[in-house]
């Protein structure tokens, strides 16, 4: 399950949105957050990101040596589906 809106019907009917996720390995730490659609912030949509100013994250995970070492995150390849189905695989 994630945020409010961010997947199934809800998220249809509110036409997507934006996630977007930072990896920090100097900052200790990995961090999510969405905007339903029309709601992002203006650095996002000026392609100047600074996720300093997005509030709270909507997932946030340490990477401190204690917690989870960064020697956990190697060789990842970050994956898109956009399998499209429902009443949209017939049109």
């Amino acid at each position: 399950v994630g945020p409010n809106g961010s997947i199934g019907s809800t998220f249809n009917r509110g036409g997507g949105g934006t996630f977007a996720a930072e990896w920090d390995p100097d900052g200790r730490h990995i961090r999510t957050w969405f905007w339903p659609m029309g709601t992002e912030p203006v650095d996002l949509l000026r392609s100047t990101p600074d996720s300093d100013a997005w509030g709270s994250p909507y997932s946030f995970f340490s990477l401190d040596p204690w917690v989870c070492s960064t020697d956990h995150f190697a060789n990842m390849r970050l994956v898109f589906d956009i399998t499209l189905c429902g009443a949209f695989a017939d049109a």
